[in-house]
């Protein structure tokens, strides 16, 4: 039987791909497809986190269109892990889709039920914090050796070729300038980004979207988020 479908895609922060967006969009529209399904609305979190449900916008929007009893059957994402990494928030999510008649089903898995929702879960949650500690690890390990413990933050530029310090860029200094007093002046983020990408100014990545100038306050991303300790780079 024909549904209607919403897709949901998302990948994590500016160290993923953005190419991961349009491979996720690829599986799910081939498995509608597949189906005899039809896709009427694509929602996309682009360098936001699965911990953070509540900071993703285009997810809370799905979540809204649904219990608002938006024209889709079906939600359907790559995997559980790009809905969400902690179970709370998978279970949440399937329970609200469900009371508004709305099925949730991922590539890799077909139908989720509670059971699944549950299970898969706290699987992408004990992923998520083994992925955390490894990483914690190795950023210890690269302090140890007397390396900074981060990527190239967009302002500065690797001192020397080892890495282990960073300077100012000039060029990309001036950016972050005009970032801050644009959205001083109230200009949004999203409208921030669009005026540069329209100009051709590089981004930190494949170009500038909302999120890389806004950021997450708690994880420390994004331009105007993050605060530098004083003196944690020199120059």
């Amino acid at each position: 039987m024909s549904k209607n479908v919403a897709v949901y895609v998302r990948y994590s922060d500016e160290l993923c791909s953005p190419n991961s967006i349009e491979d996720q969009l690829y599986r799910c529209n081939a498995y509608a497809e597949k189906e005899g399904w039809r896709v009427v609305s694509v929602y996309s979190d682009r360098e936001i986190s699965g911990q953070t449900a509540g900071a993703r916008p285009e997810f809370q929007r799905m979540r809204a269109d649904a219990a608002r009893g938006r024209q889709f059957e079906v939600v359907l994402a790559e995997a559980p892990d790009r809905l969400a990494r902690r179970t709370a928030d998978l279970t949440d999510l399937r329970d609200v889709l469900a009371f508004n008649g709305v099925e949730l089903y991922a590539v890799s898995l077909g139908l989720i039920t509670p059971a699944y929702a549950a299970v898969m879960g706290m699987v992408a949650e004990q992923y998520s914090r083994d992925l955390g500690d490894k990483t914690k690890r190795g950023q210890q390990g690269a302090t140890r050796r007397g390396r900074v413990a981060a990527g190239v933050a967009y302002g500065y530029r690797a001192a020397d070729a080892e890495g282990c310090n960073r300077i100012i860029s000039p060029r990309e200094a001036e950016i972050v300038v005009r970032i801050f007093e644009e959205f001083a002046n109230g200009v949004a983020p999203n409208v921030i980004a669009a005026r540069l990408n329209a100009e051709g100014v590089p981004g930190p990545r494949n170009g500038w979207i909302g999120t890389t100038i806004r950021g997450d306050a708690t994880r420390q991303t994004g331009i105007l988020s993050y605060s530098p300790t004083p003196g944690q780079f020199p120059g």
